[in-house]
């Protein structure tokens, strides 16, 4: 497997994932976006020095990505999701473990709906703590290292 940096070349690819059915359902935000929308939003990122997006590959085939973005209390907000083929694989995880050995300086956090129970498993298997609101939002953590 490898991990690459995403360029301007995957914004079909996120385009597509992000609109997924079942990706949308596990989104806070569930509405279909339209790829204009998107574009900007994904030049936007990638041209930020606040957020980050990788792509998994597996024999150069994409199937999934992570972004991290800095927030303004100067945490870095996890967000992921993998292709329907090949979810229920552990690449969520692998993918999540990698941020977090290449990122152990920074805090990161993610906010999961309660019915993902298979994303609240991977960020609760790889350490991270848990808080959860009165809305059913978990919200995980997980402190950089200190040094």
């Amino acid at each position: 497997m490898e991990i690459i940096r995403a360029n301007l070349s995957h914004c079909k690819l996120l385009y597509d994932w992000r609109n997924d059915d079942s990706t949308r359902i596990n989104n806070f935000d569930s509405k279909l976006i339209d790829f204009k929308s998107h574009s900007d939003w994904f030049n936007d990122k990638l041209n930020s020095e606040n957020a980050i997006i990788w792509i998994l590959l597996k024999e150069k085939r994409p199937i999934g990505q992570l972004r991290i973005e800095k927030k303004h209390n100067e945490s870095w907000e996890i967000d992921y999701s993998i292709d329907k083929l090949f979810r229920k694989n552990g690449f969520g995880k692998y993918l999540i473990s990698v941020c977090i050995k290449c990122q152990e300086s920074k805090n990161l956090i993610a906010f999961v709906k309660s019915e993902n129970i298979y994303s609240r498993k991977i960020f609760e298997d790889l350490g991270f703590t848990v808080e959860i609101s009165d809305e059913g939002i978990h919200k995980y953590t997980k402190y950089a290292k200190k040094k």
